[in-house]
């Protein structure tokens, strides 16, 4: 059984990741990279040429050096572990394109057929978020998950 823990940047319940056990990936992205514990795959989704998501010299630094492999849309040659996000892929597949980077690894998740996901450390509650217009995205994919029979649920 194949699981997958998504994390965001909420320190209301990112920590939760923290205690997925071993069989469960664990996919992060922004400040996250200093924050958890283990990270299985981790998600850099805005264009390095235009400004990282996280503009700390540590974490370009991080990037450079990690042995975690990174998933971009447009791979960077500099980052050693850097794999080519299929965005083509999973456009085609579901038909819209992810508007955030927990939506971006909800979308592979589900385009590589995991058995269960559990989201972490997204606020889905506060209205008020900046980020309040990329919900109904990531809604729309843990809909499609659950539709395909992938157990899909969200700690906020």
């Amino acid at each position: 059984m194949k699981k997958v823990c998504i994390v965001g940047d909420n320190p209301k319940t990112r920590q939760l990741a923290a205690e997925e056990p071993s069989d469960t990936e664990v996919w992060a992205s922004s400040h996250a990279y200093r924050l958890l514990p283990r990270i299985d795959r981790w998600f850099e989704m805005h264009d390095a040429s235009t400004g990282l998501r996280v503009p700390e010299d540590s974490y370009a630094q991080w990037l450079k050096t990690t042995t975690v492999p990174v998933y971009m849309a447009i791979p960077e040659w500099y980052i050693h572990s850097v794999r080519r996000y299929p965005l083509t892929e999973v456009i085609a597949e579901f038909g819209i394109n992810p508007t955030s980077s927990p939506a971006y690894m909800m979308a592979l998740a589900i385009y590589e057929a995991v058995d269960a996901i559990k989201i972490v450390g997204v606020d889905l509650e506060n209205e008020e978020s900046d980020y309040a217009w990329q919900w109904p995205c990531l809604r729309f994919y843990l809909g499609v998950a659950r539709a395909k029979g992938i157990h899909a649920h969200a700690v906020c």
